[in-house]
């Protein structure tokens, strides 16, 4: 709004200052990235935001995230296919077995996270995470905020986690050799391990934590599944219309001849109902890989060939994030030009 530019063009620096004060950052560091947090009630709702500020030649930018004070959504609500949610859910009530969440930041990584801890959360159950930053705050489980500036790091929280007695273990995020060799121990000795990891897809994950240094038959042992995930805007039902996409477009997503046939693509017009933008909602898009003997065997060969993971994959029942995205186009869920936005490669 022209009035709330006005004032920060007028009051920039104060702003950042009372700011970066709220969310428990140093206003007297301008040289230096800093994070912090902070919250807000808005219609008596919590709202946590994440703070962000970053040096730049004409001043600090900042970016804040904003996010619901708890955590509301269920593990059967986020979105997933029935067989791809039976097997995520096997996995996380299993005793022991790392199950990794991957995408790329802002893909909805921490929701699946949390809603998986939601899921298996009980009294007798102990459950510890380890995050940076804490983003909901779950009852009953024991979350520590990592602090690399005093040296409380992922994989030293790890290592005390291991002499606390857990059942399961959240770790944010595998950021290096260190904590993914913690990670894959505590999987392999009795925790069920939840974390994730930055890949483009499933299967791509392996590669990369054999990339890491992981030794196979340790990575064949312990992972359980994998989710890659992504978000894509819903097409908004109230203003549903035919989506004239041409040949090519269709071609280059993927669907053949036959499939195109009988394709309707649709496409939100623009609303009242969601402020003319055509989009309403969020839509999960989700490839769930479950390990197999097969897929053990390639792992312990040590020749990480993806093609032929995803075709020992596909035996049992895989469908990687484009074939998802396929169904929805057909669905009228998303459109093909979020489908290209999202999932082209």
């Amino acid at each position: 709004m022209p009035e709330f530019s006005d004032y920060l063009n007028a009051h920039f620096n104060a702003c950042v200052a009372r700011l970066k004060l709220m969310a428990g950052c140093d206003i007297s560091e301008r040289r230096l990235a800093q994070d912090g947090a902070l919250n807000f009630t808005y219609l008596d709702e919590s709202i946590d935001v994440r703070f962000s500020s970053l040096p730049t030649k004409f001043g600090e930018s900042i970016v804040m995230r904003l996010l619901r004070g708890e955590a509301t959504l269920e593990l059967d609500q986020i979105g997933f296919l029935p067989n791809d949610y039976d097997i995520l859910s096997h996995a996380i009530n299993s005793p022991q077995g790392m199950v990794l969440v991957t995408g790329p930041t802002g893909s909805g990584k921490t929701t699946t996270l949390y809603a998986c801890l939601q899921a298996i959360n009980k009294p007798e159950k102990n459950i510890m995470t380890a995050e940076d930053p804490i983003e909901y705050t779950l009852d009953g489980v024991r979350q520590s905020q990592a602090r690399e500036d005093i040296g409380l790091s992922f994989s030293n929280i790890l290592r005390a986690f291991l002499r606390q007695d857990p059942e399961v273990i959240l770790v944010g995020e595998i950021r290096d050799k260190e904590t993914a060799d913690i990670a894959i121990k505590a999987a392999l000795t009795g925790h069920l391990l939840l974390s994730t990891l930055h890949t483009n897809s499933a299967i791509a994950t392996i590669q990369r934590l054999g990339n890491m240094g992981i030794p196979n038959f340790m990575l064949a042992t312990a992972l359980s599944v994998i989710v890659a995930q992504r978000l894509a805007r819903k097409n908004c039902q109230k203003c549903l219309v035919d989506d004239e996409v041409d040949k090519k477009t269709l071609d280059f997503i993927g669907f053949d001849s036959h499939e195109q046939d009988s394709l309707k693509p649709k496409k939100g017009k623009g609303c009242p109902e969601c402020g003319g933008t055509g989009y309403k909602g969020r839509q999960g898009i989700y490839e769930v890989l479950n390990m197999n003997s097969a897929i053990e065997s390639i792992i312990l060969r040590g020749d990480f060939q993806l093609s032929e993971i995803e075709s020992a994959a596909r035996e049992n029942g895989f469908k990687t994030m484009q074939d998802v995205g396929k169904k929805y186009i057909s669905e009228g869920v998303i459109s093909a030009e979020e489908y290209q936005r999202v999932l082209s490669e």
